[in-house]
């Protein structure tokens, strides 16, 4: 008797064994098939089912192809918006890749107006679409296509949603360590050009006001932004921040003259609409301290279509070496513009921006 209960525990054992090694089998197999299906999480907390291997991609919406361009496969791209196909003055990813674009089809107009074309999205057939200023579950929705969302987040230039883009566009494309390369560079530009100043009081710097901002199109003097980060990471004296308001704002001609700037920066892009105020109102001009003082500079654009991070980057250094020279006495701007731009584009393309606007330099009214 106790020989056959023996025989019977060993049957039980072996058939229990049997069972747990297809349950472990067949969990294995469901988790084989839920490794097909890759996600990821985008900068709008939106987790986002992807195909198993991305080879065509399509990016939409003010700013995302800059992104792309920094971080992504440009031979993964199968449409852009007709934007890029057209004058790319001031936007060094559009003329650096022009020819690649240009040979692409179009996928919508484009803008901040415009937009895209669902139609011709799905016509294009993507695995992906990036998208910036949009929303993406209605794109999603009306195309069928995995659209994962990007984001310049508030300052537009160093920003934790600037690093998370790029690091996504990287992980889904297949270029994450050239992205996380990008993120690292960006990161140790902001870190030196803080250090450099990290030890100068703000309130005994010289004061800097910016002029002839852009903002959907060229402004007068008058256009400037409050709390501008091209001015707090290098510790300066904004005198808009005065005001308490953070972007960008209109003020008076007046208020300039109350705050009687010791350094003026003016965007190049605008100069030309200055130059024609002066011709109006040269005793204001005259009497500003930066213009007897000969410390009137221009800056290069970089708001088009959004902010290009380069050439804000680089503006940042030149307006820190102008006003705190001994802080950067070791660089050189147009050789330190012409890095930032090979870095994050793979090209040089200072002369460019020079030939379009000027470069930087001493401006003089007349």
């Amino acid at each position: 008797m106790k020989k056959w209960i023996s025989i019977m525990v060993i049957i039980i054992l072996m058939i229990s064994l049997v069972a747990c090694s297809t349950q472990v089998a067949n969990n294995d197999e469901s988790n084989e098939t839920e490794k097909k299906v890759p996600t990821v999480t985008d900068v709008n907390g939106r987790t986002v089912e992807l195909p198993e291997k991305v080879e065509k991609v399509v990016v939409t919406g003010v700013g995302a192809l800059r992104l792309y361009a920094y971080a992504g496969n440009m031979e993964k791209l199968v449409g852009v918006e007709a934007v890029e196909h057209a004058n790319a003055i001031g936007r060094p990813y559009t003329t650096i890749n022009q020819e690649r674009f240009k040979s692409l089809p179009v996928i919508g107009e484009g803008g901040p107006q415009k937009g895209n074309d669902p139609e011709k999205i799905v016509t294009m057939d993507p695995d992906v679409i990036f998208t910036t200023y949009e929303n993406p579950d209605e794109l999603q929705s009306k195309t069928g296509i995995p659209v994962v969302s990007l984001s310049y987040g508030n300052n537009a230039v160093f920003d934790d949603k600037i690093y998370e883009s790029l690091e996504l566009i990287g992980l889904v494309v297949g270029t994450h360590d050239h992205a996380k390369e990008q993120v690292a560079y960006l990161k140790a530009c902001e870190t030196d050009l803080k250090t450099r100043t990290s030890g100068i009081e703000k309130e005994k710097a010289p004061k800097v006001y910016v002029g002839a901002m852009g903002s959907k199109g060229a402004h007068g003097i008058e256009s400037t932004r409050g709390k501008f980060i091209i001015l707090d990471v290098i510790n300066a004296n904004n005198v808009v921040d005065q005001t308490g308001k953070d972007g960008g704002l209109m003020v008076d001609k007046e208020q300039i003259l109350q705050w009687d700037p010791d350094f003026i920066f003016i965007d190049m892009n605008g100069l030309p609409s200055v130059l024609e105020d002066y011709q109006n109102n040269k005793t204001f001009y005259k009497s500003l301290s930066a213009t007897k003082n000969k410390k009137v500079y221009g800056q290069m654009p970089f708001n088009f279509l959004t902010t290009n991070i380069d050439t804000a980057i680089t503006d940042a250094y030149f307006i820190g070496k102008m006003i705190y020279p001994e802080a950067f006495q070791d660089v050189d701007v147009e050789k330190k513009a012409d890095e930032i731009y090979t870095q994050l584009l793979g090209k040089p393309f200072y002369e460019q921006m020079k030939k379009d606007f000027g470069g930087f330099k001493n401006i003089e009214w007349e």
